[in-house]
């Protein structure tokens, strides 16, 4: 492979690991500030009364190490990386889930409110765009007290229906992808495009809903992800979600820094994607 392929992999492996760097070590310092938290006795250190830089860079240094060789740490009793190693999967199935739902629905919409702009129409959007405002502890209440999904039933559907529809998600997709698409049909090559006769919706497909989608993407990841902790912790379902509330009732900092490496690794991977993917497609950022 030539250094020019080496290039972005080399790049791209740094920026990962620095962020991760900066993420793990801002958790672990307040961690190792927070009173009570008992941190050195619960990471396997000497137990001591007094705290300082040195101890927390130590403590750190000692953590980074033994995550690179794959120790995690415990959490009763279970190595953490086998406890995200089967919990991870559960969580990425709700988020990839309700992305995929959140993002075909509003797309959707998106077309349904440009092709057929009339009264039922404007209705139909507005009632979803009203659904889409409950919050997720009203739609989870309202699911239990229907009896359709209850605690300790493991993954179902309606839980995917919840996380599509709870915190605004689902509008704040169909807004930016129809502002994209407003966008892009008012760009001068998009103008000059058609009027040589290319297809309105094959060029808008093309740039902006992708780059639409994939911007929507990366700003509601962090929403989807708060959300199913929430959902997970409601209905008992093993995910991170459940391991983050967990780990706070137990006061394992093993856990909540698996948990911290896990979500992030997520977050960082959908960005860098998000931006390769619009420096492909966007005309401007291309050349």
């Amino acid at each position: 492979m030539s250094s020019k392929a080496w290039k972005p992999i080399a790049r791209f492996g740094g920026s990962l690991l620095l962020k991760l760097l900066g993420i793990t070590l801002f958790v672990y310092v307040v961690l190792y500030v927070t009173p009570g938290s008992n941190l050195e006795e619960m990471q396997r250190h000497r137990a001591v009364k007094e705290r300082s830089v040195g101890k927390l860079v130590s403590g750190y240094l000692d953590w980074a190490g033994g995550a690179v060789r794959g120790n995690l740490g415990t959490c009763e009793g279970t190595p953490v990386v086998e406890r995200l190693g089967s919990h991870v999967p559960r969580t990425l199935k709700l988020v990839g889930g309700s992305l995929v739902l959140s993002l075909a629905l509003a797309l959707g919409m998106t077309v349904i409110s440009l092709h057929a702009n009339n009264l039922l129409t404007k209705n139909l959007v507005s009632l979803l765009n009203l659904i889409s405002g409950l919050h997720i502890i009203v739609l989870s209440f309202a699911m239990i007290i229907l009896g359709w999904v209850q605690p300790n039933a493991g993954f179902s559907p309606w839980l995917l229906v919840i996380l599509t529809f709870g915190n605004g998600t689902l509008v704040d997709y169909y807004s930016v992808i129809r502002t994209q698409i407003s966008q892009a049909l008012h760009q001068d090559y998009a103008i000059a495009a058609m009027s040589r006769g290319a297809s309105q919706l094959r060029h808008a497909t093309l740039y902006e809903i992708t780059l639409g989608l994939m911007d929507a993407t990366n700003s509601r990841i962090q929403t989807l992800v708060g959300g199913t902790i929430i959902v997970e912790w409601v209905f008992s379902y093993l995910g991170l979600g459940y391991d983050i509330i967990k780990a706070i009732e137990l006061r394992n900092v093993d856990l909540i820094m698996g948990v911290t490496v896990a979500v992030a690794l997520l977050l960082i991977f959908l960005g860098e994607l998000t931006d390769t993917v619009r420096n492909r497609l966007d005309p401007k950022l291309s050349r």
